[in-house]
């Protein structure tokens, strides 16, 4: 069975690309309206594609290691181990930045402090559910990624079934938990968009035919529309058409692919003291265009600094965990660590 899926990388590059574009050119009102600041305006949609590709790589990554429900906790260790360390590093690169703001002679804020429970509840990301603000706004999809895990990794078993009808009414029970907890902080809020991802993992593997797969998709796509609208239903169908039929081995694609984890992660901080130093000599727009360039590229540098440094690094700690065969031997994995972005917006 092939490493890697044709197109993934460059399809969760273009995603992140999309979403770091989104924050510099929308949400920090650099721009003036125009067409730059327009190209920006839907960059927040690279959220759902994640989502869409999770929905599929960790089942088709846990299937191709031979995963068991009771390699559950070496899953977790693994994912823990996987994502942490470049979270945490971005963590302190974020109070770093909160504070060097603070130390400015233009500087008329608050005063920096720093919210120690709110800090802590970052370590499980819980800050939502106990209604604290996030350090960096892009972490509220980790909290929904991690959620994503712990679910998939106790009901893999039902996900990948021989048997139809378990299929069937495994899909009906998670879409319900759409239907009746529509609460943003909460996995089930996207479930649709986390079951187009699991049905095309479902028809890679043959575990279902086209025909099979056409209804998961139509009736995902419906629920998508219905629980979230539009926007994010188109969303959800480009990242499915991405994964089945994107071909392209684009060196930076694949480049902004392997970085993308880093990048999301790391381009809040790296464009708020970027835009921050530059936005007083940012007067027209041509120097405002200039200014959100260096910030995307400032992003990029930073972003593969970060994978270099810690991330990489994290990716090789994960893997040396192995998951045990039924016959109590250590079996090789190349498993989501290696193949997924886990993170949206």
């Amino acid at each position: 069975m092939q490493e890697r899926i044709p197109g993934v990388d460059a399809l969760r590059g273009l995603a992140a690309l999309a979403v770091c574009w989104f924050h510099i050119t929308i949400t920090t009102a650099i721009l003036n309206d125009g067409i730059v600041r327009s190209t920006g305006t839907y960059g927040w949609l690279g959220v759902e594609v994640f989502f869409v590709i999770s929905g599929f790589i960790i089942p088709y990554a846990l299937q191709r290691s031979g995963y068991k429900v009771k390699n559950y906790p070496m899953f977790l260790l693994k994912r823990i181990t996987r994502l942490d360390p470049p979270y945490l590093a971005s963590i302190v690169l974020v109070i770093a930045v909160a504070f060097l703001f603070t130390l400015s002679p233009h500087y008329s804020g608050e005063k920096f402090a720093i919210d120690p429970v709110g800090l802590l509840l970052h370590l499980g990301y819980l800050n939502v559910i106990f209604h604290h603000p996030w350090l960096n706004p892009v972490y509220w999809t980790l909290a929904i990624e991690f959620q994503y895990y712990l679910l998939v990794g106790l009901m893999f078993s039902l996900i990948s079934h021989k048997r139809r009808i378990i299929r069937v009414l495994t899909f009906g029970l998670l879409g319900l938990t759409a239907v009746l907890i529509r609460r943003g902080e909460y996995i089930f809020a996207f479930m649709f968009l986390f079951l187009m991802g699991m049905s095309v993992f479902q028809y890679f593997q043959k575990i279902v035919g086209r025909w099979e797969f056409g209804i998961l998709i139509l009736a995902a796509a419906i629920g998508v529309y219905w629980s979230l609208g539009m926007s994010f239903t188109i969303a959800g169908l480009i990242g499915v058409g991405g994964i089945l039929f994107l071909r392209i081995r684009n060196p930076i694609l694949n480049f902004l692919g392997m970085i993308s984890y880093s990048l999301y992660l790391i381009h809040p901080p790296v464009t708020r003291l970027v835009l921050g130093l530059g936005r007083r000599f940012a007067v027209n727009q041509p120097l405002q265009i200039l200014l959100v360039m260096a910030a995307l590229g400032m992003s990029i540098f930073a972003a593969y600094l970060l994978y270099l440094l810690v991330e990489k690094p994290a990716q090789r700690w994960s893997s040396s965990f192995k998951y045990r065969t039924s016959l109590g031997r250590k079996q090789a994995s190349a498993d989501a660590d290696e193949l997924s972005f886990d993170a949206g917006m």
